[in-house]
């Protein structure tokens, strides 16, 4: 008896969200069924960007849905109702336009009918796609040593192809402006960053493990006005680097780039700076006006002399991580 009873009750519930769905107007009904699909636990920021990125008038249909108690964001995170979230998947697999299933991924892979439909895929592993305007593109171990000629990153925000084979991304002539994150971490044949001239709005660039890279041009570098974020890790291919003029930077990790040997910085907001395990035989001379500076990382250093005086003046500095020791000042 209990059982029926809760399950009246899940009905009757189920009834309230899917009156509450049909109220909604179509670019909401839109972002609820991706939500569903696509971004539960995902961080706010990020589906806002993704999701309201469809909409072109400046409107919120993230902040709508929230407004209107069908999603919640906890810790930063979208969440939904289990109900909800159920309804949700029950109204997109009733057509085609979204899929997350491996299987009928695979399934309408087979019957070709991706070429004829605007059709949005979610793979596990993390290929994430849709074939009119593509704004979120996640491909592990992506196979092809560039992307496809006909492929325009016009609306593209998020691209994610780690242990890839790709040499360069693009043609530099593609238009770039709407990329907010990169990784292509640990991309061995990665060579050529020319696809990403022109990315003035890009936030986080990875590059992490890609043993490829001998240089980062400074004509690149110098478009990316809004960078935070620019991982090197491993890059140990890398000898020198143009001095880093980018005013938006707060982390920056150069962390075993053993044949670095040359690097200067004019940095404003720079917050950590990770130095451990390159080939540097001196600190940046401009380390001493970094006045926002709050970790230094200098473990494993192998060729550094010695840490100047100045590094202990920064007043905004808590961490210095050095071979030695590790100190929380």
């Amino acid at each position: 008896m209990h059982e029926a009873l809760r399950t009246s009750q899940n009905k009757n519930i189920q009834d309230l969200f899917k009156s509450c769905y049909d109220c909604l107007n179509r670019p909401q009904k839109e972002a609820f069924l991706d939500v569903a699909c696509f971004f539960i636990s995902q961080d706010h920021t990020f589906v806002k960007t993704v999701v309201d990125s469809s909409c072109g008038d400046g409107t919120s249909v993230i902040k709508d849905l929230t407004d209107k108690f069908l999603i919640q964001i906890s810790h930063g995170r979208v969440e939904m109702h289990g109900l909800m979230y159920n309804l949700g998947k029950n109204i997109a697999s009733q057509n085609q336009w979204r899929l997350w299933k491996q299987q009928d991924i695979i399934q309408e892979l087979e019957k070709k009918l991706l070429s004829e439909l605007d059709s949005k895929l979610n793979f596990p592993e993390g290929l994430k796609f849709s074939l009119e305007e593509l704004r979120y593109l996640h491909w592990h171990k992506f196979p092809l040593k560039e992307l496809p000629e006909d492929f325009t990153p016009n609306n593209l925000i998020d691209l994610k192809l780690p242990y890839s084979n790709i040499i360069r991304l693009w043609d530099s002539s593609n238009d770039v402006t709407n990329l907010r994150w990169v990784n292509l971490s640990h991309s061995i044949n990665l060579q050529d960053l020319s696809g990403l001239s022109g990315a003035r709005n890009l936030q986080r660039l990875n590059l992490e493990g890609c043993t490829g890279l001998k240089e980062l041009p400074k004509e690149i570098m110098e478009t990316m006005r809004s960078l935070l974020y620019l991982n090197l890790r491993s890059c140990t291919n890398i000898i020198s680097l143009p001095e880093i003029t980018i005013k938006s930077l707060k982390t920056l990790i150069l962390s075993n780039c053993s044949n670095l040997e040359k690097f200067q910085m004019m940095l404003q907001n720079i917050e950590a700076l990770h130095l451990d395990g390159t080939a540097l035989k001196e600190l940046p001379k401009s380390i001493k006006h970094q006045k926002k500076l709050v970790i230094l990382s200098l473990k494993e250093r192998t060729k550094l002399a010695r840490v100047p005086d100045s590094v202990g003046k920064l007043q905004a500095l808590q961490e210095l991580m050095n071979s030695r020791m590790r100190m929380v000042l």
